[in-house]
């Protein structure tokens, strides 16, 4: 899965090749903080055993240890930018245009199809629909339009030059 990694320890003008999925995230955690991979702690484990028993499913749960091959995302960051041998990446080289990030992506100029991107189910030629009961906030009525005034959005604080990691 295309990752990107934004922080001031951050390598910079870098593409890691590393496979990596939301594990990663999980795994990062657990080496940053030295703590013990949640897919190992007994309720997970009994979960698991419980999802293979009832279902037929070994996969039930977290996965942070089970997956030696996701990356834990450490290879993004600059050991000289941890280490203080190098000074953090300003935030100025991450700051994004309000007129891309108060609009979606698709109005932006910068959705997948402008970038070109295709999803897997289209150029499969996989016709899968949206329900036409779908609600992707369900607490809230979609058919109404909301005459509050929109949000302020603000630029991220904490910014740095993005490190991607990607399966392919």
């Amino acid at each position: 899965m295309p990752f990107i990694l934004i922080s001031p320890y951050a390598r910079t003008s870098y593409i890691d090749h590393e496979i990596g999925d939301h594990a990663s995230v999980v795994k990062f955690v657990d080496t940053l903080f030295g703590l013990a991979p949640l897919a190992q702690l007994p309720d997970e484990l009994k979960a698991r055993e419980i999802g293979l028993e009832k279902y037929g499913m070994d996969n039930l749960g977290p996965y942070d240890a089970l997956t030696s091959q996701i990356s834990d995302l450490v290879s993004g960051f600059d050991p000289d930018r941890l280490s203080g041998k190098t000074a953090p990446v300003p935030a100025s080289q991450a700051e994004i245009a309000d007129n891309i990030v108060s609009v979606l992506p698709q109005q932006s100029g910068y959705g997948c199809k402008d970038i070109g991107i295709t999803p897997v189910d289209q150029a499969l030629g996989i016709h899968d629909p949206i329900p036409p009961d779908f609600n992707p906030r369900p607490n809230t009525e979609p058919s109404q339009v909301s005459t509050a005034p929109a949000a302020t959005v603000t630029k991220p604080t904490i910014v740095a030059t993005a490190a991607a990691t990607s399966n392919q």
